[in-house]
């Protein structure tokens, strides 16, 4: 590493360990970039529909929250108004069997919508129309001290978040209180996460707009970008 003229990472707490043999570390978080979400906008705020909207997006595995997700949406049938999109790939074929015979088993597969791999713009426009944003991680240390992409896209498209109470997931929520935050393997936790947003809906429109500001002023990638270009001419 030290050999290196430049290390580019993407949290402090990586950049720390960097700097032991390095000087030159830049901090370039995985923020998105504000035209896709500018030019597209919400049409609604969140819980104004009569449907509730979970959305999650990215890998469909066990570590990131797949069954969990399924539990939850069995705790929260009895509302009788909640939809789980899916939005991303299994793992693996082994995988989706399972899932979707549970599902069945659980009478929920009316409930979910499982939309595969879409753009980057087709994911966005599903994120606008959702209500809650959704990471169910399992608690492994390797995701302690990631901040997810999807945790900032969630954020720029206004939805309330529910996520797993990991250090670096913490300290987001605590920073921009923007979301709920529920123990790692707990899918009753996050039934009542959900369940206090849908019942404290003003309380969620305001986390909405909590979250769309900090985008506008902090988590978009036009932010960040000069960092990248200062460590180029510096080189």
């Amino acid at each position: 590493m030290s050999k290196v003229d430049g290390v580019v990472t993407v949290n402090r707490k990586l950049a720390k360990r960097f700097k032991k043999n390095n000087k030159s570390v830049i901090v370039l978080p995985n923020y998105p970039p504000l035209e896709i979400f500018e030019k597209n906008e919400r049409k609604r705020e969140v819980f104004s529909a009569r449907k509730v909207r979970l959305i999650y997006v990215g890998v469909l595995s066990s570590d990131r929250g797949l069954f969990r997700m399924l539990e939850m949406l069995r705790g929260l049938n009895s509302l009788g108004n909640v939809q789980l999109i899916l939005i991303g790939k299994f793992s693996s074929s082994e995988l989706k069997r399972r899932f979707w015979q549970k599902a069945e088993d659980f009478n929920l597969v009316n409930k979910i919508d499982y939309k595969g791999y879409l753009s980057h713009e087709e994911t966005v426009l599903n994120l606008l129309d959702a209500d809650i944003g959704l990471f169910l991680l399992s608690d492994n240390e390797r995701y302690n001290w990631g901040e997810p992409v999807k945790y900032f896209e969630y954020s720029a498209a206004g939805l309330p978040v529910v996520i797993t109470d990991l250090p670096a997931k913490r300290n987001l929520i605590e920073k921009n209180r923007n979301g709920i935050l529920v123990s790692p393997g707990s899918s009753d936790d996050a039934v009542n996460a959900v369940r206090s947003l849908i019942d404290n809906s003003d309380q969620a429109r305001i986390m909405s707009e909590r979250g769309r500001r900090t985008f506008l002023k902090e988590y978009n990638w036009e932010s960040v970008e000069h960092r990248l270009f200062d460590l180029y001419g510096s080189l």
